[in-house]
């Protein structure tokens, strides 16, 4: 492996990406985040997160087609012969408040009323309002259907090194020990770690506007106090991952 997480790297002259082939990559850049093999190419592909100078000039039709297609904007999956090393140019809370900004114009950019989610529909049905905003009153009715509608047992695992999981941001971009990450991990929830649902905390919404549950760890049996809308179930093929996600997308986008 030519490089590894944490590293910052530029997108080569001449790369072509996929449905993006008249969009010139030439040094775009980021850090490394991920790592896995292409059994069908036979290559290392790398995901990629773009730092802040890159998200800053970002082109609209680059932001606005994967926002239609439901992907990412501000990462990639590229092949490893793609990209070169760089110097590092900013820092993850440079990237934090590009994208906390970029957040703002969402509303300019891509017109969210008119269609940028498609569940708006569902959301007014499920709250029986046109305020679909995330508030105890929508969180309540959110976990009846949940409640309602999952499949039990419903093994989860974490999102993203975020929230409960931020403790392990450091790690995933090199700047900790693998040994020190691993004696952390013994006492605290790791993103990579697999979970089964145990219970909804369902008093404490009001205080958390958060639908939060308790997580009981597979390794170890360990029980921890997550958010719903940190986890994911690991079975994408299940209708759990379905209603979930879509309450992952509500959650943070409204």
């Amino acid at each position: 492996m030519k490089f590894k997480k944490g590293d910052s790297v530029k997108v080569k002259k001449g790369t072509i990406v996929e449905g993006f082939e008249k969009m010139d990559f030439t040094g775009w850049q980021g850090w490394v985040v991920a790592y896995f093999e292409d059994d069908v190419n036979d290559e290392k592909e790398l995901t990629v997160e773009w730092d802040s100078i890159t998200l800053e000039n970002l082109p609209k039709e680059y932001i606005q087609k994967n926002i239609d297609e439901d992907f990412d904007f501000d990462s990639i999956i590229l092949a490893e012969d793609t990209l070169e090393k760089a110097n590092k140019r900013d820092n993850i809370s440079d990237r934090i408040k590009v994208i906390q900004k970029m957040e703002e114009q969402y509303d300019y950019l891509f017109d969210i009323a008119e269609g940028f989610h498609p569940e708006d529909s569902f959301f007014i049905e499920l709250f029986e309002s046109s305020n679909i905003d995330v508030n105890p009153t929508n969180l309540r009715k959110y976990l009846a259907y949940i409640k309602e509608n999952i499949e039990m047992p419903c093994i989860l695992t974490g999102i993203e090194s975020m929230g409960t999981f931020g403790w392990e941001e450091r790690f995933d971009f090199g700047y900790g020990e693998k040994e020190e990450h691993e004696e952390l991990r013994k006492m605290r929830p790791s993103y990579k770690d697999s979970y089964e649902l145990v219970s909804f905390l369902e008093k404490d919404i009001a205080d958390y506007n958060a639908i939060k549950i308790k997580a009981k760890r597979i390794s170890d049996k360990k029980t921890f106090i997550i958010g719903l809308n940190e986890l994911k179930p690991i079975d994408k093929t299940t209708e759990n991952y379905a209603i979930l996600d879509t309450y992952v997308k509500w959650y943070v986008n409204y």
